[in-house]
């Protein structure tokens, strides 16, 4: 994988999609502080952002790179259990699929 700089190449939609189905399958998700945060306030559940996890699709919204965290983020979009629309940020697994950190953003009209 190429790389600028030593900051890696974010992944690919269809790598992302198959590394968080994995993490979901082996329960391998790290639900965020300001995940509990928003959940609470939103009033949507850990089970509602698994289904985003599980179902949704990979926005076409470019990934962010955080030069603190040495990570790229990345937004799903899908319906919670409700058919709500939710946004999920999820980070990239470290070594690749070890384990999903997540948060989630307000769901505007799509995912784009």
């Amino acid at each position: 994988m190429a790389s600028r700089g030593d900051r890696p190449q974010p992944l690919s939609a269809r790598e992302l999609t198959e590394a968080i189905r994995k993490c979901v399958v082996e329960k391998a998700i790290v639900p965020t502080p300001y995940f509990f945060r928003r959940a609470a306030q939103r009033s949507f559940t850990l089970q509602d952002a698994i289904n985003v996890l599980r179902f949704g699709e990979v926005s076409t919204r470019p990934a962010q790179w955080n030069p603190t965290s040495r990570d790229w983020s990345y937004v799903v979009g899908g319906q919670d259990l409700e058919g709500d629309p939710l946004n999920v940020v999820v980070k990239e697994p470290l070594a690749k699929v070890s384990s999903l950190l997540f948060s989630v953003i307000p769901a505007k009209a799509g995912i784009q």
